[in-house]
C-alpha cells in the first residue's frame, strides 16, 4: 500500500475523536483526524501493523453515541505525528458519516 489515493475534499476535525479501527481479530487505537463524505483519515495512537487485511470497522468512542462503519483499508502512510490510515465507507453503513459527526456535535472545519 504505497500509494495514497483519494477521490474526495476532506474537512478537519477540530478536536479529534478516539476512533478503534478493528480488522478481524486486531484492534489498534487512533484518533478520526479528517473526514470526507466516503471516507475518514485516521492517526494511529498506538502500534500498526499492515498485515495486507483491507477490510476493516471503525468505532468512533463518542461517550453518549459511539457507532461503527465498515470500510476498507486504502493506504498507511508515515507522517510527522505517526502512522495515518486512509479508509474509504462502504455505501452499506447505517447512516452517512458526516450526518452522524454531526449529530455528536463534531468540530468538522
Amino acid at each position: 500500500m504505497a500509494h495514497k489515493f483519494r477521490q474526495e475534499l476532506r474537512l478537519a476535525v477540530g478536536t479529534p475523536i478516539p476512533a478503534l479501527v478493528m480488522q478481524n481479530e486486531f484492534t489498534t487505537e487512533g484518533v478520526l483526524f479528517d473526514v470526507g463524505e466516503n471516507s475518514m483519515g485516521i492517526v494511529v495512537v498506538g502500534h500498526f501493523k499492515d498485515r495486507g487485511l483491507k477490510e476493516c470497522v471503525v468505532e468512533i468512542c463518542d461517550n453518549t453515541s459511539p457507532c461503527c462503519f465498515r470500510g476498507e483499508l486504502r493506504y498507511v502512510a508515515e507522517t510527522d505525528y505517526g502512522l495515518r490510515l486512509g479508509i474509504s465507507l462502504y455505501d452499506e453503513n447505517d447512516q452517512p458519516l458526516l450526518v452522524y459527526l454531526d449529530s455528536i456535535g463534531a468540530n468538522i472545519k
